[in-house]
């Protein structure tokens, strides 16, 4: 229905209401649907005229009378024991063949008002409301195609039609999104600015401004061995191990469009495991956001993380927010080996906070870093020395261990065997004269493994 129809019929209507209380609740119920459908835009005084006139059917429990009160407490900030009263009734009303409930329940079933979020019986009851020419139903159809989201499957072409479909303004709004951005059609940023400036509603009218504000800046992008590194993730794979995540990585988080096609978001990330306690514990700094916590690995290379939910900026701003939250439920791993280096791919299963659904496609790219050196706590002592003296440090394993001196110019002057060390700590004792090493400044450097240790050495 069209806006300038509605609201001649609620001048109509209202007048109606105010000068005939001889109506039976037929027709008051009657009256009462045609404001359904913009109630969010009606003043609170048209609200509680709507409710005085429908009060002697609600008493007499009319059904329809008691979906309209629903209806009309659920716009008015409800308590949490209004919004789960009044979506039994909208849903008792719903099951019942009322169409005007269908929308109703759908929506309450998409945000979780008096109920859990339910994405699958959302889409159920907007195919229903959408088969009876609702508007709003089409839209939200196409927002379900679009995304993927609720099992069906994700269609851009299914979803224009969708939008098309509807005269509800956020259809044009995120076709709008769709012609900027070349989902499922060329990219035409002008066209797409030219449908948000006719739009006539607050949310296309943040997003045109965001949008200009932002041409010219560069697509995100990533090299083609990222991007293979991610059309190779296979969650058919054998097992991963500990000892393959217990470690430090530099990584990408890289989130594409719903169709997997265009790369929208690449985020630096720190990426470290290690082992806790509890089994594993992680730290990850993402967007500013330190993350630290526990991790459980399990089945299928799934780890299931603990509290890892983090602000970011949203990729299409069309709103007073600037950020959103996503929350991160666990993430699916695979070892894609190229060349020397295994990398280590998840596919990320996330949440949106803000819209309360399953975000878009992503994935996190880590690189194996080398591992810190350990701790040896490599000390001289005494230094000064005269002539004899010890190198004390302790490893964390065993290594296969050895140690150089330098003189001041740089020269090595000495290089002792290399020997396998146990763990625990270590006492080298060391003759400089012996060595040959006269008065002055020396550096030693012992090496464990792959890692390095420098003291320095003064003989008097």
């Amino acid at each position: 229905m069209k806006k300038s129809v509605v609201w001649g019929l609620l001048c109509l209507a209202l007048t109606f209401v105010q000068i005939n209380y001889a109506q039976d609740c037929a027709d008051k119920v009657e009256v009462a649907k045609d404001y359904m459908e913009i109630v969010d835009s009606l003043s609170p005084e048209i609200k509680e005229q709507l409710r005085q006139n429908i009060l002697p059917c609600i008493s007499d429990n009319n059904q329809d009378a008691l979906l309209i009160e629903a209806i009309l407490i659920l716009s008015n900030n409800p308590t949490e024991q209004q919004e789960r009263i009044s979506f039994a009734t909208i849903k008792r009303s719903a099951e019942s063949g009322e169409t005007i409930a269908y929308k109703q329940l759908a929506t309450l079933y998409k945000q979780g008002i008096g109920t859990q979020v339910n994405l699958k019986e959302s889409k159920r009851w907007y195919d229903l409301a959408a088969n009876e020419g609702d508007s709003f139903a089409q839209y939200a159809l196409g927002y379900y195609q679009m995304k993927g989201l609720a099992g069906e499957q994700q269609d851009y072409q299914a979803a224009r039609n969708s939008f098309q479909s509807s005269t509800y303004p956020m259809a044009n709004h995120w076709s709008a999104i769709m012609d900027y951005f070349g989902y499922g059609t060329t990219a035409d940023p002008t066209k797409a600015l030219e449908t948000l400036d006719a739009n006539g509603i607050k949310n296309s009218e943040i997003l045109a401004a965001f949008l200009r504000a932002e041409q010219g800046n560069p697509e995100p992008t990533i090299s083609t061995q990222e991007l293979n590194l991610i059309n190779s993730f296979d969650d058919a794979i054998e097992t991963i191990t500990f000892d393959d995540i217990n470690k430090r990585f530099e990584a990408k988080i890289v989130e594409l469009d719903w169709k997997e096609e265009k790369v929208k978001r690449v985020e630096d990330v720190k990426f470290s495991f290690s082992a806790a306690s509890s089994g594993l514990a992680y730290d990850i700094e993402i967007a500013g956001t330190i993350l630290q916590g526990n991790a459980t690995y399990g089945a299928e290379n799934t780890m299931t993380l603990e509290g890892v939910s983090f602000p970011i900026k949203r990729l299409y701003k069309d709103s007073d927010n600037d950020n959103v939250t996503y929350i991160v439920k666990d993430i699916k791993f695979d070892l894609i080996p190229i060349g020397d280096i295994t990398y280590v791919v998840g596919k990320i299963n996330a949440d949106i906070v803000d819209f309360k659904e399953s975000s878009p496609p992503l994935f996190v790219i880590l690189k194996p870093l080398p591992p810190l050196p350990p701790d040896v706590n490599f000390h001289i002592s005494p230094n000064p020395s005269k002539r004899n003296t010890f190198l004390y440090y302790t490893l964390d394993k065993a290594y296969e261990t050895y140690f150089e001196i330098f003189d001041f110019a740089g020269l090595l002057r000495y290089s002792s065997p290399k020997v396998m060390k146990p763990e625990g700590s270590q006492t080298v004792y060391l003759d400089s004269r012996g060595l040959g090493l006269r008065t002055g400044i020396y550096f030693v450097i012992l090496h464990t493994n792959e890692h390095q240790h420098q003291a320095s050495l003064i003989i008097k």
